[in-house]
């Protein structure tokens, strides 16, 4: 099964479609691309000297397509290729989408409807996501919250305990909540992982970002 999430650019060297980023050292890096999906770019970078590294984060992505910046936010390298004479990206993209054209709100008041039916269709994908998975992303982001807002009242007692080596107190409690803890995490992680493994190739880049929506909203 595959998934329909093309958007905006296809073909590869479209004309008026241009990348900007900045790498972690802080270098601006200009490139064209090749292929734009919801949540995966390919581009390629006619410099194949430039120092771009797998899983690095790239600042201030933009993406613009005909004179309109349709992208705006992080994208993380997923994957490169040096053919010598150009390095070939591909990059995972967060949700910085741009998908409402704030001029055309005066130039053409009818095309907001157009947009928000862009809206609804993306977000009716979601029945794309396997119920298996769902299921166990609702339990790890239940889990994390109910276990931050307890160790936030374990963290209150240490303050709140009479003056003395709090410091001590605090290692105390971790070496005593750890082996307890720990095991609980990895087996959400593994009922995670078991998930993941069952999600078709060309689903995967959907499913990680709805992952990251839901336990890093």
């Amino acid at each position: 099964m595959k998934s329909d999430t093309k958007l905006h650019v296809e073909q590869p060297g479209a004309r008026d479609s241009i990348i900007v980023c900045r790498t972690g050292q802080g270098y601006e890096v200009r490139a064209t691309p090749l292929r734009i999906t919801r949540h995966v770019v390919a581009f390629e970078v006619y410099n194949p000297y430039s120092i771009l590294q797998l899983s690095e984060v790239l600042r201030e992505f933009r993406i613009i397509v005909n004179d309109r910046l349709i992208y705006s936010g992080r994208a993380t390298v997923s994957n490169l290729v040096n053919t010598g004479i150009m390095l070939v990206c591909e990059a995972t993209l967060d949700e910085a989408w741009l998908d409402v054209d704030l001029f055309a709100l005066i130039t053409q008041p009818k095309k907001l409807q157009a947009d928000f039916a862009n809206f609804l269709r993306e977000w009716g994908r979601i029945r794309i996501i396997l119920p298996k998975y769902k299921v166990v992303l609702a339990d790890m982001q239940n889990y994390f919250m109910d276990l931050r807002r307890w160790l936030e009242q374990v963290e209150l007692g240490i303050r709140s305990s009479p003056s003395g080596d709090r410091l001590k107190l605090e290692r105390e409690v971790i070496h005593e909540l750890a082996p307890t803890i720990l095991p609980s995490i990895d087996s959400l992680f593994a009922r995670f992982e078991e998930a993941a493994d069952e999600v078709d190739k060309d689903l995967q880049p959907f499913h990680r970002t709805y992952a990251r929506r839901q336990l890093h909203p």
